[in-house]
């Protein structure tokens, strides 16, 4: 994981070197764009991949694959409680549909 990230990050630094502006931008970032980036580092970088690498050592990997698909109904929740995001009848079809495949996935046939 952590190669990964700072393989990531390298790359990431280096396209910006080479195609990106001058630094001179990052000064005049004010402090509520700041915060914000740091709310999307934090919680959505950092801390879910440490949660994800915790739970593959917790979980079955079918247990993990499976909690992926949660991934879009939190953000659904989280983006219309948060960011006040309209839910539209498309979010709403979206979510049932998820919710439907996880429970088809996972249903068992008693006999």
């Amino acid at each position: 994981m952590i190669y990964v990230m700072g393989t990531g990050t390298l790359i990431n630094f280096l396209i910006t070197l080479f195609f990106g502006s001058s630094f001179e931008n990052i000064y005049q970032i004010g402090e509520v764009p700041i915060y914000a980036l740091l709310m999307l580092v934090i919680p959505g970088g950092v801390l879910m991949m440490y949660c994800w690498g915790k739970a593959l050592q917790l979980i079955s990997p079918t247990q993990a694959a499976i909690s992926l698909g949660f991934n879009p109904l939190s953000a659904i929740l989280l983006g219309s409680f948060i960011l006040n995001e309209e839910i539209t009848l498309k979010l709403i079809v979206g979510f049932l549909s998820i919710i439907i495949a996880i429970t088809l996935a996972n249903w068992r046939i008693k006999k």
